[in-house]
């Protein structure tokens, strides 16, 4: 139902809530907070789901300040030349008093946070955002399942009893849909399977069996997966003793409610086989772990559907909650759109919540976890379980039940460029070049992002780190064939190498080098904690680069990498790289031990620029840093890898170490034309000596990494010094630049 106010909106005859000429779209909705509370508490579809998103916290309490005032508005949003997306959006705005109390203000046109706006001689300062998406009818078909609450608290005497919900009906329309109408993968028709499956039987069986590869007696030998969290349940689990007793079967009620929600949901669609990683490797044995880590990345890619436990932080959590459909339920209202636009014939709209694929899903517990980052992504589909609602992913469609027929809300957003590449690749497009073409930007960049969101992600064990990240690198190795190091690849090095730890405070504090070896110290997976690189590096989604050249001031010699299995992108013993570069070796003084010579970011007295080569200002997240050569001085940020690094700085006032450049940008800043400003940026990484290499050459770790321009002048300065660069080899640039020698480097 809807309220008045409401009815009102859609009517086209509600009153403007501001006078102001540039903001004729405001609309009066409610004009205060115990008419916004009556229109929820009498069940309107619109006013109650405004109200759980403004009125209340994250806890489901309500948290209201002061009285409330509401305006709404149709806002047409373009989507292609052919498409348009029609929206009601409602904005939180927040009241400013002169006593200084607050009051809420809803709006509509979507202005950025900071924004002020006037409505009745009040000044309201811009908030929080909701959005409804107005669909026609005809377009979309909601199932029956919507009308009634969902209830599964009464049926886990009988496993398969919640299958028979008419929710589930829709999962079975999302897998027909994809097999039946979306491009076909050549994974589909391998014969790949996995060494060990569980059975699960028919509807009603109480037995489930471990077996091996099915025997070609005519049985459908397609398998489901499961991703969920083990959390500190101790559930059953395969282990050397219990092998052969889970050969000869198991009752389903042993299995805990996750895996027991899996069971049935499988057989409703059809099923017979379903992998689970505690029921399908002996966790007891190092060997079979190894054998089967190595195996998972391909598990998942040859699934016929791989199913999540989203909301679930262990495994008692199961598949199916206690819901209330009201959430997802659309609101069907007639009305004109815009609504004061008379002109305009009326329609049936179904109206929903607009709320985004990746804010339903990202945040889930399941996905912090990092061995799930590369099951979702692998898998040819997924079926998403939420507290709310189901969603489906696949390479062609993101869809759940609000959105049925799918929605274009994350088709364009990482790491889904991913499956774009490993759609084009498994359609048959097998060349490098139809692989890069599918993705709007480098592939070095594209793994880097993958990367970046990887490491936002949580282990259980340290060693995993590149483990559970395998999947993901076999499968771009086959489409961008190249040489694998360490969570790197050879093509793009330089960039790999110039990760430094997440600027955000909070993540930053948690960060650290992991305590336990798990990767050579100038990889990523050495850092425990979120990673980033550099917008040069890596540049920000839709935004232009001011790079307007790039020169490599390494160049990779030799590796040697030791592998703790026959996986070579799994778990490593070592792993050392020789690059022929030049080092800038001296001390990093502190500001407080370099304070004489330091004044406004700059060293003053060239007769100390020898000892004190680099000087690093005190900073929480990113420290400042000046480096100084001969010919050039260096302004800019650095981030020192440990807190151990980063305490005998502050302690002792300085640091011995060597500044290794790695990449040379050349970067436009302002103006226009000839008199736009050009500097040069190096990036690059701090190592300390750490001894011999196990071959020849001196031997370093990284602690550190630091990005520093230098300015040219204007662009004809800049092109000169460009060109005059471009003939030279690195070492004689590295020269012009003010760094000493090239030599051959170990990096471990």
């Amino acid at each position: 139902m809807l309220c008045y106010a409401c009815t009102r909106l859609f009517a086209g005859r509600a009153e403007n809530a501001s006078t102001e000429e540039q903001r004729p779209l405001y609309k009066m909705h409610h004009e205060d907070s115990a008419s916004f509370r009556r229109a929820k508490d009498l069940g309107c579809g619109i006013c109650s789901k405004a109200w759980r998103k403004f009125m209340t916290d994250n806890q489901g309490r309500e948290d209201i300040a002061g009285g409330v005032l509401i305006t709404a508005s149709a806002v047409p949003i373009p989507l292609s030349e052919t498409r348009t997306m029609n929206v009601l959006q409602l904005d939180r705005w927040t009241r400013r008093d002169p006593d200084g109390s607050s009051h809420m203000v809803l709006t509509t046109d979507g202005v950025l946070e900071g924004q002020w706006m006037r409505v009745r001689g009040a000044s309201y300062l811009h908030g929080d955002v909701l959005g409804f998406e107005m669909i026609p009818t005809g377009i979309v078909h909601f199932p029956p399942s919507h009308t009634t609450k969902t209830k599964f608290s009464q049926i886990e005497s009988t496993v398969d009893r919640f299958m028979i919900l008419e929710s589930y009906s829709i999962v079975r329309e999302w897998l027909r849909s994809c097999l039946h109408d979306h491009l076909p993968r050549i994974t589909d028709q391998t014969d790949f399977f996995p060494d060990r499956v569980v059975d699960i039987g028919l509807k009603g069986d109480r037995i489930i069996k471990l077996q091996s590869r099915p025997s070609g007696d005519g049985q459908n030998a397609n398998y489901a997966t499961l991703s969920y969290c083990w959390g500190g349940s101790n559930h059953i689990r395969l282990e050397i003793a219990t092998l052969k007793r889970f050969q000869e079967g198991i009752n389903v009620m042993e299995l805990p409610r996750t895996m027991r929600h899996a069971v049935a949901l499988v057989r409703e669609l059809g099923l017979r086989f379903l992998w689970i990683d505690s029921l399908c490797i002996i966790q007891d044995s190092v060997e079979d772990w190894r054998t089967q880590s190595a195996l998972m990345g391909s598990i998942y890619q040859h699934s016929h559907i791989n199913l999540a436990a989203s909301s679930s932080t262990n495994s008692e959590g199961g598949l199916v909650f206690d819901r209330d459909p009201q959430p997802v339920q659309p609101v069907q209202v007639t009305c004109r759109f815009p609504f004061d636009h008379a002109t305009n014939p009326s329609r049936l709209y179904n109206i929903l919540l607009q709320k985004p694929y990746f804010e339903s899903i990202e945040k889930e517990p399941l996905n912090s976890r990092g061995w799930v980052m590369q099951e979702r992504l692998l898998a040819p589909r997924t079926l998403h379980c939420a507290k709310d609602q189901l969603f489906w992913e696949c390479e062609h469609m993101f869809a759940n039940e609000s959105h049925p027929n799918g929605t274009d809300t994350l088709l364009n957003r990482q790491p889904n460029e991913f499956r774009r590449m490993v759609s084009r690749f498994s359609q048959g497009s097998t060349t490098a070049t139809a692989v890069i073409n599918s993705i709007h930007r480098e592939p070095d960049v594209a793994w880097l992002s993958l990367v970046r969101e990887y490491t936002k992600c949580k282990l259980t064990r340290d060693e995993d780190i590149l483990i559970a990240f395998s999947g993901l690198a076999r499968r771009w190795s086959e489409m961008l064939p190249d040489q694998y190091l360490a969570g790197l690849w050879k093509q793009s090095l330089e960039e790999g190498l110039l990760w430094h730890r997440e600027a955000m405070i909070l993540k930053y504090l948690s960060g650290e080098t992991s305590l336990r070896w798990r990767a050579p110290s100038w990889s990523w997976a050495s850092f425990k904690g979120a990673v980033s690189w550099s917008p040069n590096v890596v540049p920000y989604e839709y935004s232009s680069s001011s790079v307007v050249a790039k020169v490599r001031l390494i160049r990779l010699v030799s590796t040697d990498l030791v592998s703790a299995s026959a996986d070579r992108f799994g778990q490593l013993l070592f792993g050392s790289i020789t690059v022929r570069a030049a080092l800038l070796v001296g001390l990093a003084g502190s500001e407080s031990r370099a304070r004489s010579n330091f004044q406004d970011g700059t060293v003053k007295n060239e007769s100390t620029c020898n000892i004190w080569p680099m000087v690093i200002v005190h900073g929480v997240v990113a420290r400042e840093i000046v480096i100084t050569t001969k010919d050039h001085e260096y302004t800019g940020f650095c981030y020192l890898d440990t807190a151990d690094m980063r305490k005998r700085l502050d302690r002792e006032g300085f640091l011995a170490m060597a500044c290794l450049p790695i990449l040379l940008h050349f970067l436009r800043s302002k103006g226009t034309g000839n008199d736009a400003e050009v500097s040069i940026e190096l990036q690059g990484i701090f190592v300390e000596m750490v001894g011999k290499g196990r071959t020849s050459g001196r031997s370093y770790k990284r602690v550190g990494y630091f990005s520093a321009t230098s300015k040219l002048g204007t662009v004809r300065a800049g092109w000169n010094f460009h060109q005059s660069l471009m003939n030279l080899r690195t070492c004689e640039i590295l020269s012009r630049l003010g760094f000493g020698e090239s030599e051959d480097i170990v990096l471990v």
